[in-house]
């Protein structure tokens, strides 16, 4: 619908798309297997074109990322924030180093260090240098953190800077992939459909294995015939009680038919299987009777 009105894609719809697209390549693989001659209409097709979009370097995954491939200018950021951050990484563990070889301290990885408020003079050495900061306190300690540099304060906001045209870089490359997912819309909403319906055909084949369906026999005469038919609901319920449902033989044909018994005799359960079997033979569906 958002690709419909031409509205951009975020990366987590991108992602669906994609591992949408690998599901149906799947398919094909599983599908390859039956040696069938599948209809048209429950058959799923599998997209090329939307795979190589949306894996340029043909890994075969099903994460999704705006790949450098997508965009020259989006490439070369990538490499100007990648250089800039082992800058930043180097400048504070050189940072770290100066701080603990002059005061002849140990700083955590993160350049932090914890002092009791009841050290007076550590606490005093420390306000009083200039690569140490104050970071935060409780009612016992202060934590002490390294201050950036100059160079730091550089670095950092150049890494804004950049980051901010890879964001920008980004929403034209989402802009360009939702824009050729609008050219293959009628294939996906075909894949769509095909899958429901074989959906539907797969559940029916499991429903009919496990309540041992047969498929009936269509006739052009008026007539019904059920050889040893089963009402489901009323046998399931039964089952519970360890108690057998009796199956029903019956030959009904043009005319009127009368069913005569003692009460709770099973008038009312014969017309309902009667019923429930050719709705379920209308229906498509393998019918739980011997013929």
């Amino acid at each position: 619908k958002r690709v419909e009105q031409d509205e951009i894609l975020s990366t987590t719809e991108l992602f669906e798309i994609k591992l949408f697209v690998n599901i149906l390549k799947k398919l094909e693989d599983n599908l390859k297997k039956l040696k069938w001659n599948m209809p048209a209409d429950i058959k799923p097709e599998v997209m090329e074109c939307l795979e190589k979009l949306f894996d340029p370097q043909g890994t075969g995954t099903n994460t999704f990322y705006i790949y450098d491939d997508y965009s020259n200018e989006l490439g070369v950021i990538r490499r100007e924030i990648r250089a800039l951050e082992s800058k930043i990484s180097k400048e504070k563990k050189d940072l770290r180093k100066r701080v603990e070889e002059d005061l002849n301290i140990r700083l955590r990885s993160n350049g932090e260090i914890t002092v009791n408020k009841h050290d007076i003079d550590l606490i005093d050495q420390f306000k009083n240098y200039e690569f140490l900061t104050y970071s935060v306190e409780t009612y016992m300690n202060i934590t002490f953190r390294t201050a950036n540099t100059l160079n730091l304060d550089e670095f950092n906001k150049k890494l804004q800077e950049l980051k901010a045209l890879e964001e920008d870089e980004e929403f034209k490359v989402r802009a360009i992939l939702s824009r050729e997912v609008k050219n293959h819309l009628k294939g996906i909403e075909k894949n769509i459909d095909a899958i429901g319906r074989l959906d539907l055909l797969v559940a029916k084949g499991y429903h009919a294995i496990g309540f041992k369906g047969v498929k009936p026999e269509i006739v052009d005469n008026d007539i019904i015939y059920i050889l040893n038919g089963r009402n489901i609901q009323v046998e399931q319920g039964l089952k519970k009680d360890d108690r057998q449902f009796t199956p029903l033989t019956v030959k009904l044909e043009k005319g009127v038919a009368c069913i005569t018994g003692a009460n709770m005799g099973g008038k009312t359960v014969s017309l309902k299987t009667i019923g429930f079997l050719l709705a379920m033979a209308q229906y498509g569906m393998f019918v739980p009777a011997e013929k």
